[in-house]
């Protein structure tokens, strides 16, 4: 993708995705505990083969365009 992009966007999406991977790496651990304290019932373990199962589905049947150059 950064070949299709413009050069002069290329810090700033850099400086936008480090931003986000902070945010996730804060804001990950402690949902993940809110949601244990309020569901002790269900299995953290079966909650993340969830998604990892339908992020695994998701990228079998999404097909990557072709760019024609």
């Amino acid at each position: 993708v950064s070949e299709l992009a413009q050069k002069a966007l290329l810090p700033t999406g850099n400086l936008l995705s480090g931003i986000l991977f902070s945010v996730g790496s804060l804001s990950g651990p402690l949902f993940g505990g809110v949601f244990l304290e309020m569901e002790a019932t269900f299995s953290f373990l079966l909650l993340i083969a969830l998604f990892l199962g339908i992020l695994f589905i998701v990228s079998v049947f999404n097909k990557p365009q072709r760019i024609k150059i």
